[in-house]
This record gives structure tokens, C-alpha cells and sequence, in this order.
């Protein structure tokens, strides 16, 4: 059963040759506390954070699960863009059945490029039965999909 209430996708920091830069380092580390704060109260045994692998990306997860005392968990994929998502269904799968088997209300995804919007729209589709839309999340932002109640914050 999907115990997840909260989902939160992260497109990396800034980078320079796939590796974070320091601009990406500190992106990424201002976004935490926005996150907190929209979060309010919550437990660190309900947040999970799971990433790309791609070197900026587990980089850019590593930063916020050590800001919510957790473990950064590559997701073991390289989560890229909206056609790559919707055109392959045993991807789509993968990824919703990779979040599913964990335990946390919160998670947070990092990942890249389109991927923050395919992700939110895939559950969205699951949960609601329509899509948020289509946008680009700028380098060390976030969206959070609220699966209770169906909100949408775009651009953390």
C-alpha cells in the first residue's frame, strides 16, 4: 500500500561537467529550508530521498538527506525526460512501484531536466486521473504533489 502523502520532485543543482559546482552546492542547500518550511513538522523516519545516477544528481540528493538526517538512495536509473517516462511503460512502472516500496509520507526525488514534471504528472494521473502539466523546473528547485488532497506548488 502507498504510504506516501507527500511528493516532491528536485531538478539538481547547477553543474559543470556533471559534477555539482559550488553554485549548484549552495542551490541545493537554500532549497532545503524552503522545503522545511512548507513541510512543517514531520518526522525523519517519514522523509526518503531517492536520486538519479547521475554523479549531479546523487550529489544534489545527498545534500538534502543529509539536511533531513537520512540516507540519499540512487533510484538505479537515469530519470531524464517527459517522453522517456510516458513512452515507456515499463519505466513509468518502475518508477511508481520504486517509490511504492518505500515506507516514507514524504519523498523527495532528484532528478533532471523535464523528469520534476513527468514524475508529479504520472502520479497525479494515478491518484486524480489528470496531469499537472507540462513545465521546466529551473536548476536547484522543487514541485511538491500534496496525494491527499491533490494540491500542486510549483517552483520551491
Amino acid at each position: 500500500m502507498l504510504k506516501m502523502q507527500k511528493l516532491i520532485t528536485v531538478r539538481h543543482g547547477h553543474h559543470q561537467w556533471g559534477e555539482l559546482s559550488e553554485e549548484g552546492k549552495k542551490q541545493i542547500a537554500d532549497l532545503v529550508p524552503r522545503l522545511k518550511l512548507i513541510l512543517g513538522d514531520y518526522n525523519k523516519s517519514t522523509v526518503a530521498v531517492l536520486s538519479s545516477t547521475s554523479l549531479r544528481t546523487k550529489q544534489s540528493g545527498e545534500i538534502i538527506a543529509g539536511e533531513f538526517g537520512v540516507t540519499n538512495q540512487p533510484l538505479g536509473v537515469f530519470l531524464y525526460d517527459n517522453y522517456d517516462m510516458f513512452g515507456n511503460v515499463q519505466l513509468r512502472d518502475w518508477i511508481v512501484e520504486g517509490v511504492k516500496s518505500h515506507e516514507a509520507n514524504i519523498v523527495i526525488i532528484v532528478t533532471h531536466f523535464e523528469a520534476p514534471a513527468a514524475i508529479l504528472n504520472i502520479f497525479s494521473q494515478a491518484r486524480f486521473g489528470k496531469k499537472v502539466g507540462c513545465f521546466q523546473t529551473a536548476n536547484g528547485f522543487a514541485n511538491l504533489l500534496n496525494l491527499e488532497t491533490g494540491e500542486v506548488i510549483l517552483g520551491i
